[in-house]
């Protein structure tokens, strides 16, 4: 379960650094691409899996609100910004799976 949290907290920490440039302009696009759409559907998994444990709640309970804000701040970007960002989170997370797991 450690190892869950562990990827939660990789893959919000990913996406917030990627969405969170100041030197790009932020527009008034309040719709994530299919790609962030797949990359939140992925992390709201995660964090219902492992929100199942009791021991862990808590921790995800407070990532949840963290990714919630990671969301707002995507959307907030212009759709070819949303995608990279979004892109790169889902490759780190996916390596950080297959590391995991191996």
């Amino acid at each position: 379960m450690k190892k869950m949290i562990l990827t939660c907290s990789a893959a919000l920490l990913i996406l917030s650094l990627t969405a969170c440039n100041d030197d790009e302009k932020q527009s008034n696009t309040t719709n994530p691409t299919e790609t962030c759409k797949t990359y939140f559907t992925e992390v709201d998994a995660l964090i219902a899996k492992a929100s199942a444990d009791l021991k862990t709640k808590t921790q995800l309970d407070i990532l949840s609100a963290q990714l919630e804000e990671g969301k707002k701040q995507v959307a907030a970007l212009p759709q070819e910004q949303q995608d990279k960002a979004c892109q790169q989170a889902l490759d780190a997370m996916s390596k950080l799976k297959s590391d995991i797991t191996q």
